[in-house]
């Protein structure tokens, strides 16, 4: 009798390990929107009075919509172009950098601040980074 009681003690500890398991596992899958940039450093050589134009591309691999929020670079020599606000799971967008190097020579070093609904990274920055040389 008494090793009768034993194994259904250890039984039911093993089934309330294994439930207790599953919840944990629920409970750490991505619940909200996650970003992911392809790329986050981009460098250049140019000539002055050249026009560069790089894409960073980035996906939405959570479960929920990515939202950006807003798009900052810490020099106005550069224009970004958002190509979509609101990013659903499994899609991808994109930020095209544009830079007019007319009057730019020298070496550049710009930050761009992406801040979105993203659980894993509310900011990100990017690099956009080249020297200009008449």
């Amino acid at each position: 009798m008494k090793t009768l009681v034993i194994l259904v003690v250890l039984v039911f500890a093993f089934s309330c390990n294994k439930y207790s398991k599953q919840i944990q596992k629920n409970s750490t899958e991505t619940a909200g929107a996650v970003i992911k940039f392809r790329e986050t450093n981009y460098d250049f050589k140019l000539k002055e009075g050249e026009i560069v134009k790089y894409s960073y591309v980035f996906d939405n691999i959570g479960s929920s919509t990515l939202e950006v929020k807003d798009i900052i670079s810490t020099c106005d020599c550069v224009k970004t172009e958002l190509k979509a606000t609101k990013i659903e799971p499994g899609t991808s967008s994109e930020i095209t950098v544009i830079f007019d190097t007319k009057n730019e020579v020298g070496y550049h070093d710009v930050s761009i601040t992406v801040t979105t609904t993203a659980i894993n990274q509310e900011k990100v920055i990017l690099k956009f980074t080249g020297t200009v040389v008449k």
